[in-house]
């Protein structure tokens, strides 16, 4: 699912970077993909993307996150993410009233906050969104693209 994750953002994102867990093995990945890997185990995804959001380089003004398992993620479903900044930090999907924050568009700065918000001891991803101004996107293209595959059930019913 990864590469298919990778293929997906390669096609509006450059450069990738993948975040790793702690000792993770990953498949060989596409050249320019950069790896780092979480400074702590089980550091959760708030710690994962301030990790990814350091290692970008620094001419990058904004990054779309999203998880590895997203097999159904689109190419025009992250551009109309990262197109809906706006003055945001954060272009967020709602779907039938949830937040999506691991399938969304966050501005550099976003990754200094969820720095700062975790020396402070606030590890979710929700509270970023709340402590930076956040465009709730609810009409985007490919809904199918916040469809995660967790178990060996959720995969055998995509095919």
């Amino acid at each position: 699912m990864l590469l298919r994750v990778l293929r997906a953002l390669h096609a509006v994102v450059n450069p990738i970077v993948v975040v790793a867990a702690v000792g993770q093995q990953l498949p060989p990945l596409p050249d320019g993909v950069m790896v780092v890997f979480d400074p702590t185990p089980d550091g959760g995804p708030l710690l994962g993307f301030a990790t990814g959001m350091a290692a970008l380089p620094p001419h990058v003004t904004a990054a779309f996150l999203s998880s590895c398992d997203a097999p159904l993620l689109h190419p025009e479903f992250v551009a109309h993410l990262l197109a809906n900044l706006g003055a945001n930090a954060i272009a967020v999907p709602r779907q039938v009233g949830r937040l999506h924050p691991l399938a969304a568009a966050y501005r550099r700065a976003a990754g200094v906050v969820a720095l700062e918000r975790l020396r402070d001891g606030h590890s979710s991803m929700m509270g970023l969104l709340d402590a930076l101004p956040t465009a709730a996107v609810e009409d985007f293209p490919h809904a199918e693209s916040l469809r995660n595959v967790n178990t060996p059930e959720d995969y055998a019913a995509l095919t």
